[in-house]
């Protein structure tokens, strides 16, 4: 019997249950934490990563920490909350309310990071949750918030960052353009099968409702705990044929951008799900699928190191095995 970790000390934001699995992730934070000026916390969509970071926080950082919400109201500056460095908070709010990013701002506050880092007995962590789609203006900044938290001599060591970032915009280009700096990766691939069963278990004792029986959940969508909110839970139906409609029009959009025929690229498309990436059939259509794949969202990349790309959903695997001759 699979065994699973739980803390019941803590309820997640939205569903109210117990705080599920991820623990091995959790201590790989730390000590990415420890020997990077910025870590790069990513995964599919529902994958649990804003909680994740708020758990991470609390438990493993303590008062040492400012959290920055990107899509918080402007009127609220963009700071969702911090904890006890109220300065910095108050500055960050300041220079947020002038500056187009959120990383913009952080820039702007430098200052006010350094006076922090100067009162600290450790350092300061800054968690920014969640960089959405990422437009071109938001990565730029994320990489000079990098470069700057890896090359100031006042801020090295003293100012850490973590930032959770949607699968989308974890591109080779990304990825490449962060490799000098001091930049960790974190992927979270979604909840064990044992921890989501527990969790939507306990969420369904409480009075939340879905449309799946929790195998079903499971074999459909995945560990993934922000889809038992969604219409994967309230119309699982309806959700399941638009998922086959956005894949299909996404194989669609390839075909017509490449030139290649529709049934050639579902075809490539699901041997590159099949195969967990591009690397492992070397053909440059699977780099060109892959890619775009993650850029609609329909798949998402392993991060670090790798070609490797999932499913963000696990029912796009299984409209490919539903095409078997594919």
């Amino acid at each position: 019997m699979t065994s699973f970790w739980m803390d019941c000390g803590w309820r997640t934001g939205v569903l109210g249950t117990c705080y599920y699995g991820y623990r091995t992730e959790l201590t790989k934070l730390r000590a990415l934490l420890k020997s990077r000026a910025l870590t790069i916390v990513t995964g599919p969509k529902g994958s649990g990563k804003t909680e994740f970071l708020r758990y991470f926080l609390e438990n493993y950082v303590g008062k040492g920490y400012v959290l920055i919400d990107p899509t918080e109201t402007a009127e609220r500056g963009g700071v969702g909350r911090a904890s006890s460095l109220v300065s910095l908070r108050k500055r960050l709010m300041e220079a947020a309310e002038s500056a187009v990013s959120v990383f913009k701002a952080v820039r702007v506050a430098g200052e006010a990071l350094l006076d922090a880092a100067r009162h600290a007995k450790g350092y300061i962590v800054l968690a920014v949750d969640t960089i959405p789609g990422g437009t071109s203006e938001d990565m730029q900044e994320l990489v000079t918030m990098a470069s700057m938290l890896t090359n100031n001599p006042k801020l090295s060591g003293r100012v850490k960052a973590v930032v959770a970032a949607d699968s989308r915009t974890v591109s080779y280009g990304l990825a490449d353009t962060l490799s000098h700096l001091s930049v960790g990766w974190l992927t979270l691939n979604g909840l064990d099968e044992a921890s989501m069963a527990a969790l939507m278990n306990e969420y369904l004792m409480g009075g939340g409702r879905c449309g799946l029986g929790v195998d079903a959940f499971i074999e459909r969508v995945g560990g993934l705990p922000a889809y038992l909110t969604s219409g994967a839970c309230y119309e699982p139906e309806e959700w399941f044929v638009e998922r086959e409609h956005y894949f299909r029009s996404v194989v669609a959009k390839i075909s017509a951008e490449s030139g290649v025929g529709y049934e050639k690229v579902l075809r490539t498309v699901c041997r590159v799900l099949r195969a967990e990436g591009a690397e492992a059939l070397g053909d440059a259509l699977s780099w060109v699928v892959a890619d775009e794949l993650v850029r609609a969202g329909v798949a998402y990349r392993v991060m670090p190191g790798s070609g490797v790309i999932r499913p963000t959903v696990r029912y796009y695997g299984l409209v490919c095995g539903a095409h078997s001759s594919t």
